[in-house]
């Protein structure tokens, strides 16, 4: 019927992905398929390009299919003997050091290039104007170091282990007004630092909870679900020898075990490694290291050695020297903490704001994930007065609060960089 109404032999076939081999040959399909890799490619990248809306991977889909181009046009002009292989080395060179610019001009150049140069200012038009707003696009690389996937993990894992904890555990939502408050105290320890321009400013400050740090036959149900209680504290170059904020603090919890009665009993550390250890909070308004240009140990192999090293002390004797005697501390007196032996251990970093690459690249959530410690970051819903907390107040930096950006991470990230060049 339908030959009857059109003229078959005046239609034209619309193939493009024509492939003929040998049926004889047993790799002939796979050969076939190969041939085909470009149109797979294709639809690959747009449709990461689509889900994600990352302008890296258009940049990248330019760069591949131009290289498969290339490479394809040599080999059809040395097969079809239009051009020499000499000649052929002398245009991959050539196309080899074009793509090296092309690199270097839309991806390394715009990522270091300063605020107020030409590049900079058209990678803002390229991801502000109409039509990337519309379209979503975006270049997590230009604001995360690491790429989207680590920041995305991490908000991803504090929301699944706020969800699957009982709804009054709030230890790992980064918004918790007792997170925030302990944040501020650690900027208070960054402002003591003596400003150097080859080194972070960072305070830090550790915790434990009020809750585990009670005595569990008395009856305290007034003590909040999460009721951290700083212990001890610290900032960048206190302790002499280049020392970071998070080495002086452990430092200082480490040789006050030390003193705990009966900690060196080796019968007393048997009976206490049976019981739950002490869960500490380490509040510090920068990530930990994972790598550092003296040489000396980073934070983060420092607090992974601080919990195998399994530090014996009690609640009792922490709040005896820590001024929890002296000072007001809600619901928890000295009287009420729990005075039997058991192990400290770090269980999760409060970290102010993520170490920029002003001098290396810091890996330091990677690797206390990796090795059983929570690490989430503070992030405030709404103002200070807003949220009842109270500014600290600080010498080095003034606090810019206003709406619309992360007035806590704003500050950590000025404070650790207070006496660098701009």
């Amino acid at each position: 019927m339908l030959s009857s109404i059109l003229n078959l032999e005046a239609l034209a076939a619309y193939d493009l992905t024509h492939v003929q081999y040998s049926i004889a040959d047993p790799w002939g399909p796979t050969w076939a398929l190969i041939t085909l890799m470009p149109v797979f490619m294709l639809a690959v990248y747009f449709g990461v390009l689509l889900q994600r809306r990352e302008l890296t991977y258009a940049n990248a889909l330019v760069g591949q299919f131009a290289l498969i181009i290339t490479g394809l046009t040599c080999y059809s002009r040395v097969y079809l003997m239009y051009h020499t292989l000499e000649q052929v080395y002398v245009g991959c060179s050539i196309g080899i050091a074009m793509g090296a610019m092309y690199y270097m001009l839309t991806e390394r150049m715009p990522r270091r290039a300063k605020h107020d140069s030409l590049l900079m200012h058209f990678r803002k038009f390229l991801y502000t104007n109409y039509f990337a707003r519309m379209l979503c696009l975006r270049d997590s690389w230009t604001v995360y170091p690491d790429g989207p996937i680590e920041i995305e993990y991490s908000q991803w894992l504090t929301n699944f282990q706020a969800w699957t904890k009982p709804p009054a555990c709030t230890a790992l939502q980064g918004s918790a007004n007792a997170h925030l408050s302990l944040m501020l105290d650690a900027l208070a320890q960054a402002d003591l630092c003596i400003a150097v321009p080859t080194a972070f400013s960072v305070g830090c400050v550790i915790a434990a909870d009020a809750a585990q740090m009670r005595n569990p036959s008395m009856d305290l149900d007034v003590i909040e679900a999460l009721a951290p209680y700083s212990l001890f504290t610290g900032y960048s170059r206190e302790l002499p020898g280049n020392t970071h904020a998070e080495e002086c603090a452990l430092e200082k919890l480490a040789r006050y075990a030390a003193s705990t009665p009966d900690a060196q009993s080796k019968l007393a550390r048997e009976k206490s490694s049976k019981r739950t250890p002490l869960s500490l909070f380490m509040y510090t308004t920068m990530e930990p290291c994972s790598e550092r240009l003296s040489g000396n140990a980073p934070c983060v192999d420092r607090i992974v050695r601080f919990n195998e090293a399994r530090h014996v002390t009690s609640a009792a004797w922490l709040a005896k020297g820590t001024g929890l005697e002296n000072s007001s501390c809600g619901a928890l007196k000295p009287s009420m903490c729990d005075g039997s032996l058991r192990p400290i251990t770090v269980v999760l970093v409060v970290q102010g704001v993520r170490e920029p690459q002003d001098f290396v690249q810091c890996q330091g959530q990677r690797v206390l994930r990796g090795n059983g410690v929570d690490v989430i970051s503070a992030t405030p819903r709404a103002l200070p007065a807003t949220l009842g907390l109270k500014l600290p107040p600080l010498t080095s930096i003034s606090m810019r609060v206003s709406e619309g950006i992360n007035w806590l991470e704003d500050a950590c990230l000025r404070m650790a960089k207070k006496g660098h060049k701009t």
